[in-house]
C-alpha cells in the first residue's frame, strides 16, 4: 500500500499525467560538495544557463513540463536535492550553506562562471544564500512562491487544518489512479515524471515504496532558519500565490462540509496575514527587486497556472 506520508505529500502536489516526453531530457550524475552524487537534468538549449531547483520532497523531474519552455534562449538544467529521488543518500551536509555548496560544485563540474537560479518553495533559501555568498557566480534570481520565512512553525501558526477527503479503502495506488484522484480534486496537470522519481511501482502498475528516505525531511528542516533578503544584488523577482480566500487556498474547498469550510476559512485568514507579513519583508528587504503576485492559483504556480508563470519569467529574463 502507498506510503501514508507519500500519500499526503502527492494530495498537495496535485498529480496528473502530462504529454511531455522524459526522452528530451539527458540524466547526469554529477558530484556534490560532500563527494555525493546529485541527480542533475539537462534539457539543452543555448544561452545563458539556468539551474531550476526543487522545493522540499520533489526531485528535478517536477520541472519536466515547465523547464522546455525555455530552452530557446537558456541552456536548461534541473538539480534533485541530496538525499532525494536519484540523488545519493547521505547522513551529511543538509544545511542552506552545504546545499548552496552543492549548487556550486554543479557549477564548476559543468564549468559554468554564471547561472540564473529559479527556486520552488523552500528553495528561496538557496537562492538567497547563493546570491549573498557568491555574487559574482549569479546572473539573476527567480523565486517561485519561495520568497518566505521557512523557519516559521506553520503548523502552530496555522493549524488546525481542514480535513480534506482521502481516497476510499478500496483505492489502488497504480500510477493512472493517483494521477486521475488527485486531478480531480487539484485541477492541474503534474509530471508523470516526477511520480516516477517519487515512488517505485510493480509490474502490474502498483506503488511499491518511496524513493526518498524520510528522515531527509527532517534532516533538511532541522538546518532551516530565517533567511534575509538584504546584500542580494542580481537581478531579482518573486512570484507569489496570492491566495486569500478558502476555495483559492484549498482546491478541495467544494467538497468539504460545512465544519471543515468553517477551519479551512479561519486557517486561510492565518496564512494570509503570514503571506502579508512576508511579501512586506521581502520588499523592504530586496531593494529593487520585482515582485508578481497570481490569484487562484497554487502554491506550486509554476504547474497550477504554467503560461501566466512563464509569461512573466520571461518577461523579466529580457530585461537583463
Amino acid at each position: 500500500m502507498i506510503s501514508p506520508k507519500l500519500l499526503s505529500l502527492l494530495f498537495c502536489l496535485g498529480l496528473m499525467t502530462n504529454a511531455y516526453s522524459q526522452k528530451n531530457v539527458q540524466s547526469l550524475h554529477i558530484k556534490g560538495f560532500s563527494n555525493n552524487n546529485l541527480e542533475v537534468l539537462d534539457w539543452g538549449g543555448k544561452g545563458k544557463s539556468i539551474f531550476f531547483l526543487a522545493g522540499l520532497g520533489n526531485t528535478a523531474h517536477v520541472f519536466e513540463d515547465f523547464a522546455p519552455k525555455f530552452t530557446n534562449n537558456f541552456h536548461v538544467f534541473g538539480i534533485t536535492r541530496r538525499s532525494f529521488g536519484k540523488s545519493e543518500r547521505v547522513n551529511i551536509g543538509f544545511s542552506t550553506d552545504t546545499l548552496v555548496l552543492d549548487i556550486l560544485k554543479i557549477m564548476d563540474s559543468l564549468q559554468l562562471q554564471k547561472v540564473i537560479l529559479i527556486g520552488h518553495s523552500i528553495a528561496g533559501d538557496e537562492l538567497s544564500t547563493f546570491a549573498r555568498q557568491y555574487p559574482n557566480r549569479v546572473s539573476a534570481l527567480i523565486f517561485l512562491d519561495a520568497a518566505l520565512d521557512h523557519a516559521v512553525d506553520l503548523d502552530a501558526m496555522i493549524a488546525p487544518y481542514p480535513k480534506e477527503p482521502q481516497p476510499d479503502s478500496n483505492f489502488k495506488p497504480t500510477l493512472k489512479n493517483i494521477q486521475e484522484d488527485y486531478f480531480k480534486t487539484h485541477q492541474f496537470n503534474f509530471p508523470n515524471g516526477e511520480l516516477n522519481a517519487l515512488g517505485t511501482f510493480d509490474t502490474n502498475g502498483l506503488f511499491i515504496a518511496d524513493t526518498t528516505v524520510y528522515t531527509a525531511f527532517d534532516n533538511i528542516l532541522k538546518f532551516v532558519k530565517t533567511i534575509s533578503f538584504k546584500g542580494i544584488k542580481c537581478p531579482s523577482l518573486a512570484i507569489y500565490n496570492n491566495a486569500p480566500t478558502a476555495p483559492e487556498r484549498f482546491r478541495t474547498y467544494s467538497l468539504l462540509d460545512e465544519a471543515n469550510k468553517k477551519i479551512a476559512d479561519e486557517c486561510t485568514k492565518r496564512w494570509y496575514r503570514y503571506y502579508q507579513i512576508e511579501l512586506a519583508r521581502f520588499k523592504r528587504e530586496c531593494e529593487g527587486c520585482f515582485v508578481k503576485e497570481i490569484r487562484n492559483a497554487h502554491h506550486q504556480i509554476f504547474l497550477s497556472n504554467p503560461e501566466e508563470t512563464e509569461h512573466i519569467i520571461k518577461d523579466f529574463l529580457k530585461k537583463l
